[in-house]
């Protein structure tokens, strides 16, 4: 049973197999084991940590974006650094990024009255009905 359980370990490991994949693997180690030796701490340690893998290949993976820095002043790129930039942090560009999938975390909160939107991945904060004012 440990030989096998460390087998699928390894197997685990791989990146090339999906999630599903090997989940099914360790489906079947439980169902290969499933009465074998009951009365075996280990064996049931194994059992235990087999039904533990399955759990976590089960469950959606939280994907936990990095907060951007964005500068606080203005700066001129050369249009390969602006490129580079924009895959980089996976920003929406219509010629050089369509599939632009960067997510904002959005709240709208009040403060001091005002109604604001604020970014926690970008950390930018703005009037939510915008200005009245124009600067340029």
């Amino acid at each position: 049973m440990r030989s096998n359980f460390t087998e699928i370990e390894e197997i685990d490991r791989s990146q090339y197999l999906t999630a599903k994949d090997k989940k099914e693997k360790w489906q079947q180690f439980l169902e290969n084991y499933s009465a074998a030796n009951p009365y075996s701490r280990e064996d049931e340690q194994l059992r235990q940590r087999a039904a533990l893998r399955m759990k976590e290949l089960t469950e959606p993976e939280v994907k936990v974006q990095a907060r951007v820095n964005l500068r606080s002043s203005s700066q001129s790129l050369s249009w390969n650094e602006g490129k580079t930039m924009v895959e980089r942090e996976n920003f929406f560009d219509a010629s050089l990024n369509k599939l632009g999938g960067f997510e904002n975390e959005y709240e709208s909160k009040i403060i001091n009255g005002d109604k604001v939107v604020l970014d926690h991945a970008t950390g930018l904060t703005w009037h939510q009905s915008g200005s009245e004012e124009h600067t340029y």
